[in-house]
């Protein structure tokens, strides 16, 4: 059987070389690094088949290859079981350290693309040790403390914190340690090293890990001293305008026109905050995506091209050396796991359903892998009128339906979760449902008035240049978030 292989990683069409030239009845005609090189020979060359685009997941393509090959000779049908049985997943430790380094890196790089966005933004921004320890400062935030960062990264927030001030503070911290509030949020002074007072508007909130433990504190001040100030100048003003009967409407007038000129450059800067979140969320996607196409593209096509090179020599060794084969085998399955994960993990960083299949096929994808992976039982009511959307939009809704999952596996204790999508000519309806142990009506009203964790954040930054609404309602039977999207906005924000 004459065999043109067509794959544009070099890599690969030589491991497929060196699996078909020891079979006698087989034999490469020719090869192509394109589909057009491929249709061009194929009419040249008249191959019997064409053996092209071997897929990351596709890694035992050895012995199945050949049985494959001796079928289409045949003119019969041929299925490889992997696609409908489900592989292991374990992996021993070496591969995890080895994986986590790999991604390790990934994530030095990342940290390289966001830290002059963190540099640059116009609030002073800190992150602490549970024991109060500054861990790293923008330099808004060594401007606004009077310090140098080699300065503070000696001292704790304790040390600059103003006497008065510091009672109130601790309470807050704890109750935010102990995990009674998702943040805090509070007006208070620090005292710089030259001894002058500084105003600012602290919101502190926590990062956990996976134990719900704290690992460090996201502190954000905006300096607000000229508000203070204008603040006291302004009760003096009352102070005197009781006693003036010439000139107080005047004087109001220019009081009024002083503060609305000052909230106007304050609502100027919670823009310039807001829309580098939105920067921040696109940069992120942005990421994912890249470290996504470098799984599949570099890591899972190497993989591959190892499991062709163990495959042939367990298959030269089983004869001679049998304890070599079968260590060759061994690592070939243990290949073969590594690719799953590597793919599974490249789906969830960026799945092309989303832009192949659409919102539908994405998020029926994200629900039968949370069931397999997590015993979570979803459900899908998808609307049959949903059709696509803007790019944009559909990966909002992918996104926020992939944190409410995590939030149902992290947090509810439910064995089932239900997605409802539905819309009409004004509105996108997003449902995410589950049966767990809800919230605490003093939970859910820390929510709904003073803020929320990073989690549902995150989902109202994703919402927001979409002019999308977002509720949140929990009880002893479970807990339900909707958000509504509406169209006309959404297509304007897409153009």
């Amino acid at each position: 059987m004459r065999i043109l292989v067509a794959d544009d990683h070099d890599i690969i069409r030589r491991g497929v070389r060196s699996l078909l030239e020891v079979q006698s009845d087989f034999s490469i005609c020719g090869e192509a690094v394109n589909g057009r090189e491929a249709i061009e020979k194929a009419l040249e060359l008249k191959p019997d088949a064409i053996i092209m685009d071997l897929y990351v997941a596709k890694s035992s393509i050895d012995g199945r290859l050949i049985t494959a090959l001796q079928k289409l000779r045949k003119h019969e049908a041929y299925v490889d079981p992997d696609i409908t049985q489900e592989g292991s997943t374990l992996l021993d430790v070496e591969e995890i350290l080895q994986r986590s380094l790999a991604f390790e890196n990934a994530l030095v790089e990342s940290e390289e693309r966001f830290r002059s966005t963190f540099e640059l933004a116009a609030v002073g921004i800190a992150h602490m040790a549970p024991d109060g320890r500054w861990l790293r400062l923008n330099r808004k935030a060594c401007e606004i403390l009077g310090y140098t960062q080699e300065e503070l990264l000696k001292l704790t927030f304790r040390e600059v914190t103003h006497p008065a001030d510091l009672a109130t503070d601790l309470a807050f911290r704890e109750k935010l340690l102990a995990g009674l509030l998702p943040q805090y949020s509070m007006e208070k002074r620090y005292v710089r090293k030259n001894g002058s007072i500084v105003w600012v508007n602290l919101t502190v909130s926590s990062v956990r890990d996976s134990e719900n433990k704290v690992k460090y504190l996201i502190a954000v001040a905006e300096d607000i001293s000229k508000r203070r100030e204008w603040q006291d100048a302004l009760k003096k003003s009352e102070a005197k305008l009781q006693h003036l009967t010439g000139n107080l409407e005047r004087r109001v007038a220019e009081r009024t026109r002083e503060l609305a000129t000052k909230n106007a450059e304050m609502e100027t800067q919670t823009e310039i905050v807001q829309e580098l979140s939105a920067r921040l969320l696109q940069a992120g996607d942005e990421e994912r995506r890249r470290i996504a196409r470098d799984l599949h593209d570099s890591a899972g096509q190497t993989l591959t091209a190892v499991g062709l090179n163990l495959a042939a020599i367990e298959r030269e060794t089983k004869v001679v050396a049998p304890d070599v084969a079968s260590t060759a085998a061994e690592s070939r399955m243990l290949v073969k796991q590594l690719i799953e994960e590597i793919r599974t993990l490249s789906y969830l960083l960026h799945p092309p359903l989303l832009e192949e299949s659409g919102l539908i096929g994405a998020i029926s994808w994200l629900a039968d892998g949370i069931t397999k992976r997590s015993q979570i039982d979803v459900k899908l009511e998808l609307g049959d009128e949903i059709g696509r959307l803007p790019q944009d939009l559909e990966l909002a809704v992918f996104r926020i339906v992939q944190e409410c999952l995590a939030n149902v596996y992290r947090h509810s204790g439910s064995k089932s979760a239900t997605i409802r999508l539905n819309r009409d000519s004004q509105k996108l309806m997003l449902q995410v449902e589950d049966e767990g142990r809800g919230m605490s009506p003093e939970q859910l009203r820390a929510l709904q008035t003073s803020g929320c964790g990073v989690g549902l954040r995150g989902i109202q930054e994703r919402i927001r240049p979409f002019s999308g609404s977002f509720d949140i309602q929990s009880d002893r039977h479970g807990t339900r978030i909707e958000v509504k999207f509406p169209l006309r906005r959404a297509a304007a924000h897409a153009n």
